[in-house]
């Protein structure tokens, strides 16, 4: 194994380490009765004390809301992008790497917000207008799949501009951004906990860390077989 695939590695089972322990030590440490209809929180004291600063807010709502669907509109055209380059080349394996490794993460990130559907750690601090009930609400969906689909989309998009400095430094300074005012926003809207917003961005780190792993394993092996055939 390379450096870089040693070093990504470590990296990728950091954040994943850190993601399970976190989820765990949530459903054990402080756990009280703080949420509506007596809904059980974990970090029950932090938590309460960040929803009561920030309150609620329907303008942070709306505005994250719009940002998680162009995330989602963003990950459809590159999809549409695999799905052309499928059909041009006819061949699975001619497809862009970048893009069908990603494709691997959107299918991760997918099942994770399936499992913490059925499996729920923790609830939403409010009940949704036209509901009657408390849904779950860790890890915060729109920040995990707002930074992961933003951040791989970025590294995907830099190595196709490679001799553009310019557009390779907007579009990560974009990502960035927009990730952030996610993380940020979703917080002061007040439909979540600050341990939602921080277990999803510890889970996002975990896929947007294998997707530079698998990345650099694939290159890795395209130039040994590279020098092999020389």
């Amino acid at each position: 194994m390379r450096k870089n695939e040693s070093f990504r590695l470590t990296v990728t089972l950091l954040f994943v380490a850190a993601a399970c322990v976190f989820t765990i030590l949530l459903m054990k440490v402080d756990v009280k009765c703080i949420g509506p209809l007596h809904t059980s929180i974990g970090f029950s004291k932090i938590n309460s004390t960040v929803r009561d600063f920030f309150g609620c807010s329907n303008i942070w709502y709306d505005i994250t809301k719009y940002i998680g669907f162009l995330a989602i509109g963003i990950a459809g055209i590159i999809v549409l992008i695999g799905l052309y380059q499928l059909i041009r080349r006819r061949s699975l394996l001619k497809v862009d790497v970048e893009i069908l490794v990603m494709a691997i993460v959107y299918v991760l990130l997918a099942a994770l917000y399936i499992f913490f559907e059925k499996f729920v750690v923790n609830y939403r601090p409010v009940i949704m207008e036209g509901k009657d009930f408390v849904e779950a609400s860790y890890p915060s969906s729109h920040t995990m799949l707002t930074c992961t689909i933003m951040i791989t989309g970025a590294i995907a998009a830099r190595k196709h501009l490679a001799n553009r400095d310019v557009l390779r430094g907007v579009v990560t300074v974009g990502a960035g951004m927009i990730s952030f005012i996610m993380i940020v926003g979703r917080l002061l809207s007040g439909v979540h906990w600050l341990t939602d917003i921080i277990g999803a961005v510890l889970f996002s780190g975990a896929l947007i860390s294998l997707y530079c792993l698998l990345l650099a394993f694939i290159h890795n092996k395209k130039l040994e077989k590279q020098c092999f055939a020389e």
